[in-house]
């Protein structure tokens, strides 16, 4: 490949001269010039330094330690302090004078929106719309035609010049103020890095005389001689290139890098400038386009130097343009963003194959595995992707976020030597451990040959040293035949009663492998893989002899028999070579091998030991299966490359040993290193040694071979600095196919699993898993490590981590190598659950087999399977939904987490409804806390219709009528026989519900209305209800009776006192409280109900301290008639009144004074009277149009949140409550004023960080944010999170008021829309992607902060944003 250099060029380039526009200079950038003028200034102060002439420094021309450092710096700071560089960023007054009179004079505010004029920000705004800053002094002007309409509509004095102008010259006074400001901060910065470039050119490079050619600082821009006189000057005054740590173009407006001296400069080049577009620049870009394409069309890969510097649009044309010559061109880059998400914006947009990653950061052998980890970023084929289906019904893969590949140095031609950086014996198992990655890796020439400083790719100009050839792969020991197993007979003639063999093959056994009785002899026959082993005869299992085969003496002294599988074996040699390159011959063959299989790595670090597997997926009969590194690692700098050699570690083989490939260590002398000199015609490096034993016959002077059944390992006894070891391995054929079968894991049986089946595999938090078990077993728990759910999708959220942090599930692996309690944990509670049973065996069965593989490999292993197992359930999930739920890895995501929440908990089952609703994890999961009917009634269209749970839908809406009482839905199911009706709005919610149901299932819906219910309660009144229940009476009714039920009783009115009121059924509520009133207000049609000292609608949260005085009073008391509320009742009306008129729902209407009064003229009555009680006008002159107090009023342009409140203040505030109005029944309202209070909701009640909504303004004095449900302190207001529903942001409403803008908003195109829509749901993408809980909470501090005492997954956040996605969807379609 060949480096390819985009953004900069040689100084001395002759095409610059004709074609300065090629480069940044003072033409086309004239910011630069400020920067100009600080360069030439430094200039100045060194030539003056360097002739003595600068008084303060007395040691001039030199600067040879600190304090000639500190007495320049003082002197330059004391000289920049007078520079007037500040008026570079200053406003030219007279040509701002001049745009606003020119202004006035057809001034063009009518576009101004007003309110938004009002809140903004002058100063901010002026110094946004400005431009010319550093390109003059007093140059900077604004843009009078966006500034002036703002000023205009702020001021409200029309063309009032004296009075605007005054304004305007106050404002930019604060600008000018601001820039000083800045300004001076640059300076400091400038010096700062000034004072670091002289100590680094002068004292730490002994470089200290200054001079015309060695000045105090390199010159930042340089003057082209002009070949065109006629030209203008300031086009040959050009920019050096540099490095700098930006993730932009550093040469732009505003950062003004130049001058604050941030850039380490290359004085050598020149920086390219293109512009936004060819025309900018055509002859740069022409002859770039050459350079590129034949670059391209030679080479089968480029590295793009510099990468991060360049623009991203000049990379993405070039790239571009040379795969237009060369289709299959590898490109990568050396990208030094420090931000994985940057990296990823580089990689998608230019289309790289890799990135430059180096190992220069590793001190030690923990640091060179995390390099090797998140360079390889390798967890498990399905953790990068998932199955989905397209919309054809053909299967494919949906890429997920994975980290960019990457192409990994030992050292770069940037770094310094890593005889600068380590102790010289880190270069061996340094290299050899990259090789056994299996990513591309790299190295730099010089490294090999032990140079002992890095050299000067500009300066150098000598030519490396001719080396001798290096030798034939044979030669150098690797023995590349492949060897079989082969059957040994092993016979003992002498007189014995018991004999066995035992040896190296079978851990000196005397018990694995008897003989038996043979004539005179005695014998038995064992396969062994190729290898030489020892042993020896145990006769009467005491007596130790050899046989009559050759011997040979072991490291220890010891004399056994011996015998070599595999044929003859060739002759071990120890060699000494001078430098590193035939090692890494040998290891560039194991790095092929490893590089063009499917393996899997495992790496494990025993002190300064590191141990890299890899273990091939797929082999063909005989060959080797694995390949071994353990290398003892010494990077501590000074320590000469001793350390103690008599250390014993035990390392667990891939398989049973089959070659030993390479065996080596290495020594420099420091002495050496010290001592060198370098040649002056030609790079030579140190004469180091470097210690090879040919064909594995070193092994055995640093370890023994433990042989296993079906693997072997290693145990050390000496490791010397430096020492690497490899070997391959084989697997026995049963092994090796177990392997192949991992791999092509087939899918688990997961079609048609029920919710409580999914539940149960995927989630249950703990509370859950504890009940269903019924021995209290908890979240199975790591160091470090607290997954969220006890069924998989905890571990797989946690896997998931690893894309960007190879380190994240350290734990967990740890725990999975060290034995099978996690395997056998999730195998006990899957097979717990009767209906899934095939599930269990399809784990069981590959489960199984990953026990029975080594402890390094079975990570990798159960990642695949529970991955495998988790994306299947998740494919067959989305089988039933929408199109649009199927693609998008956020909306998917937000599908699968309804199961989270409808699960089977035995203490929540009520009759035949045994798979329950939970309303939020984890507080609202078992016995009576766990079914809620307003949350249940919210959640049922997007937890369970959108994604086609029909009949579990159906299943709630009768388990929930069942149990109506009063006209009501019960607000707490609890079985039944705890039920509350304490809510006025979950019944309305349960309407809202059934209206879904019946429309969206147009098989069964329709019919549903006469769907017959065994009732739980057989009277309203309690006495007389237990005693019918005494005598077994039963009480039968069809859905369409309790619907009318509901209907009439609203309509004449609710009037009760809970059953069993008092502190048995409520700790803090007062009597009163528990008193149920409502009514039907016949001159209007609205429902009101409540009073001060209960809670009926969502916003129900009741004080509870005593300490401040707010126990038994309601935090959000809203009694009246609430503006949901009505929203509800006029949806139903419609929905009931088209149901009497398509014949399936039998009821007109209510009876009223002897006639029916019909859900039409119920809905028109409402409709009439909704926006004169409701709406408050921007323009008080309107005021008396409606119905509105003066006094309360506090927001306009919106609708009231209640009214004929007790407390007139609570029906004037601003709160989301009226989306849900909005969205269900959009015909009670004006459209002009349902756009303005939607476009005021979102301006005023969403902040850009927010995944809810905010409970009330901001600007209400009775505003609080935070909600904290511990806080004991005296505040009446906050104690015991009173405020649950005064300012924290619920997630549930936003919801509706995504649905809400959909109904009334129009749009200019589809695009918009998209756009739109999409950009809302940022947040709560992002959310949900990372969250632990894979949910969305219940709500938020103020603008998405998180709340610790929240739900951490709620069922109608969930629900109510695919019910806005659903609708979203069908917009898009219509």
């Amino acid at each position: 490949f060949i480096d390819i250099v985009l953004n900069h060029t040689a100084s001395d380039s002759d095409w610059l001269e004709e074609h300065p526009d090629g480069a940044y200079n003072l033409h086309n950038c004239p910011f630069l010039k400020v920067a100009w003028e600080f360069d030439k200034f430094l200039a100045d102060f060194s030539r003056l330094y360097s002739e003595k002439k600068v008084p303060e420094c007395v040691y001039a021309p030199y600067v040879g330690n600190e304090s000639d450092l500190r007495a320049v710096i003082s002197a330059l700071e004391g000289r920049i302090r007078k520079l007037p560089l500040d008026q570079y960023f200053l406003y030219d007054r007279g040509q701002a004078k001049e745009d606003l009179k020119s202004y006035l004079e057809n001034p063009d505010a009518e576009h101004v929106d007003k309110a938004k004029a009002t809140k903004v920000n002058m100063v901010d705004y002026i110094m946004k719309h400005s431009s010319g800053y550093g390109s003059k002094p007093y140059g900077v002007t604004l843009d009078i035609h966006k500034v002036g309409g703002i000023l205009l509509v702020k001021n409200n004095v029309r063309n009032n010049f004296d009075v605007l102008w005054k304004e305007l010259s106050g404002y930019l006074d604060q600008c000018d103020n601001h820039w000083r400001g800045k300004y001076q901060g640059f300076m400091k910065e400038a010096l700062h890095c000034i004072e670091g470039g002289i100590r680094y050119e002068k004292i730490q490079l002994d470089n200290t005389r200054v001079t015309d050619k060695n000045p105090l600082t390199r010159r930042y821009f340089t003057e082209l001689k002009s070949k065109a006189p006629d030209r203008d000057p300031d086009e040959f005054i050009v920019a050096h290139n540099g490095w700098v740590m930006v993730t932009e173009d550093f040469a732009t407006p505003m950062g003004f890098h130049y001058l604050r001296r941030l850039i380490v400069i290359w004085d050598d080049s020149v920086k390219l400038y293109y512009g936004a577009k060819k025309e900018d620049s055509p002859y740069l870009w022409s002859r770039m386009e050459k350079y590129i394409g034949d670059m391209a069309s030679i080479f089968q890969g480029v590295r793009i130097d510099n990468c991060h510097s360049t623009p991203l649009h000049v990379l993405e044309y070039f790239v571009n343009f040379a795969r237009s010559k060369n289709p299959s061109l590898f490109v990568f880059a050396e990208l030094f963003t420090k931000d994985a998400r940057m990296d990823a914006v580089y990689v998608r947009q230019i289309g790289l194959n890799a990135l430059i990653r180096e190992s220069v950061y590793a001190f030690n052998a923990w640091g060179l595995s995390d390099t090797i980890r998140k360079a390889v970023a390798d967890l498990g084929s399905d953790s990068g992707s998932e199955e989905v289906y397209l919309t054809s019904g053909q299967k494919t893969q949906l890429l997920a976020a994975t980290k960019p590949r990457a192409l990994l140095y030992d050292i770069t031609h940037d770094n310094q030597s890593p005889m600068d950086i380590w102790n010289p014996q880190a270069i061996l198992p340094l290299f050899c451990s990259l090789a056994m990655t299996g990513i591309p890796v790299g190295s730099t020439r010089g490294v090999d040959e032990f140079l002992p400083k890095s050299l000067s790719v500009v300066e150098e100009r000598r030519l490396y040293q001719m080396l001798p050839d290096i030798p034939d792969e044979e030669d150098l020991g690797l023995d590349k035949k492949e060897s079989s197993e082969q059957k040994c007979d092993f016979v003992f003639t002498g007189q014995a009663s018991k004999v066995a063999v035992a040896g190296t093959f079978n851990n000196w056994s005397s018990t694995a492998n008897l003989l038996e009785k043979d004539g005179d002899a005695w014998r038995t026959s064992i396969t062994l893989g190729p290898g030489k082993y020892y042993f020896k005869y145990v006769l009467n299992d005491n007596n130790w002899v050899n046989g009559s085969g050759p011997t040979e003496r072991d490291h220890s002294g010891n004399v056994n028999n011996v015998i070599n599988v595999g044929g003859p074996q060739k002759e071990g040699k120890l060699v000494i070579y001078d430098d590193l390159r035939p090692i890494r011959k040998i290891m560039n063959h194991v790095h092929t091998i490893i590089g063009n299989s499917n393996s899997n790595m495992s790496i494990n670090v025993m002190d300064d030991v590191i141990v890299i597997t890899q273990q091939l997926t797929k082999m063909k009969g005989g060959e080797d299966s694995g390949y071994a590194l353990i290398a003892r690692t010494n990077f501590t700098k000074g320590s000469n490359g001793m350390c103690d050699e008599n250390v014993s570690k035990l390392v667990q083989l891939p398989g049973k040993l089959s070659k030993v490939l390479l065996t080596c260590n290495m020594f420099i002398d420091h002495g050496a290193i010290q001592g060198f000199k370098q040649q002056q015609g030609v790079i030579t490096g140190v004469k180091g040694k470097v210690y090879s034993h040919l064909f594995g016959s070193g092994l055995k002077y640093f370890a023994n071979v433990k042989h296993g059944d079906t693997h072997d390992a290693l145990e050390f006894f000496k490791m010397p600095a430096s020492l690497c070891v490899v070997v391959s391995t084989k697997l026995s054929t049963g092994k090796a196919k177990t392997i192949e079968a991992l791999e092509s894991l087939e899918d688990p049986p997961v079609v048609g699993l029920s919710m409580g089946a999914v539940n149960h595999l995927l989630f249950r938090c703990n509370p859950e898993e504890q009940e269903f078990s019924k021995v209290g077993r908890t979240i199975y728990e790591f160091h470090g490590i607290s997954p969220k759910y006890a069924g998989i999708a905890g571990l797989v959220h946690e896997f998931n981590k690893c894309r960007n942090d190879p380190n994240a599930c350290k734990s967990i692996f740890d725990n999975i190598k060290e034995g099978n309690w996690l395997i056998d944990y999730h195998l006990q509670r899957i097979k717990e659950y009767p209906e899934l049973n095939e599930v269990y065996n399809w784990m069981l069965k590959h489960l199984s087999t990953i026990k029975e593989l080594p402890g390094d490999v079975r990570p990798k292993w159960f990642v695949k399977v529970i991955t495998r197992l988790f994306y299947a359930v998740k494919r067959a999930i989305l089988e039933s939904a929408p199109d649009i739920f199927r693609h998008d890895e956020f909306y998917s995501g937000l599908l699968l987490s309804t199961y989270q929440f409808m699960g089977y908990v035995p203490s929540a089952v009520y009759r035949s409804h045994k798979v329950t609703m939970s309303a939020g994890l984890p507080h609202f999961t078992v016995q009576y806390m766990r079914c809620w009917g307003r949350d249940t009634m919210i959640s049922l269209p997007g937890m369970l219709m959108i994604p086609g749970k029909m009949e579990v839908a159906r299943d709630v809406l009768m388990m929930f009528a069942e149990v109506s009482r009063h006209g009501l839905i019960p607000n707490l199911h609890s079985q039944g026989k705890g039920a509350r009706f304490n809510a006025r709005d979950a019944t309305w919610f349960f309407m809202e519900a059934l209206q879904q149901y019946v429309i969206r299932d147009k098989e069964n819906g329709p019919g549903f209305f006469k769907e017959k219910l065994e009732m739980e309660f057989l009277s309203n009144d309690q006495k007389e209800h237990e005693r019918r229940q005494a005598q077994g009476e039963k009480r039968f009714m069809t859905v369409e009776e309790v619907v009318q039920n509901i209907m009439t009783s609203h309509f004449k009115g609710i009037d009760f006192v809970e059953w069993n009121a008092g502190k048995r059924i409520d700790e803090h509520m007062t009597s009163e409280g528990f008193h149920i009133k409502i009514s039907t207000d016949r001159n209007t049609g609205f429902i009101h109900g409540g009073n001060r000292a209960n809670c009926g609608t969502w916003m129900d949260k009741m004080g509870s301290s005593e300490k401040a005085k707010n126990k038994g009073v309601p935090g959000s008391s809203r009694d009246g008639a609430d503006v949901e509320i009505i929203g509800l009742l006029r949806s139903a009306l419609r929905f009931l009144a088209q149901s009497y008129t398509e014949g399936i729902f039998s009821f007109e209407g209510v009876e009223h004074e002897g006639k029916v009064f019909t859900y039409l003229e119920w809905g028109a009555l409402i409709d009439k009277n909704f926006e004169r009680h409701f709406w408050i006008p921007k323009d008080s002159a309107e005021w008396e149009n409606y119905r509105i107090e003066r006094k309360w009023v506090q927001q306009t342009g919106i609708y009231k949140d209640v009214i004929g409140a007790t407390d007139p203040a609570t029906e004037y505030r601003f709160r989301p409550n009226i989306a849900i109005a909005l969205s269900v029944a959009p015909e009670m309202f004006d459209k002009e004023h349902a756009r303005c209070v939607i476009n005021k909701m979102q301006e005023e009640l969403i902040t850009p960080t927010s995944l809810g909504i905010k409970t009330l303004h901001p600007a209400d004095k009775a505003y609080r944010p935070r909600y904290v449900n511990n806080d004991d302190g005296t505040d009446f207001s906050t104690a015991h999170g009173l405020c649950y529903h005064m300012g924290p942001e619920w997630v549930w409403p936003f919801g509706y008021f995504l649905k809400a803008m959909l109904v009334f908003e129009e749009y200019k195109s589809q695009d918009e829309l998209r756009t739109k829509f999409a950009g809302l749901l940022k947040n709560h993408r992002k959310h949900l992607l990372q969250s632990p809980w894979m949910g969305l909470p219940e709500l938020t501090n103020a603008n998405g902060e998180e709340n610790p005492f929240s739900c951490m997954t709620q069922a109608w956040s969930t629900a109510a944003l695919i019910d806005a996605i659903d609708s979203f969807n069908k917009c898009q379609a219509s």
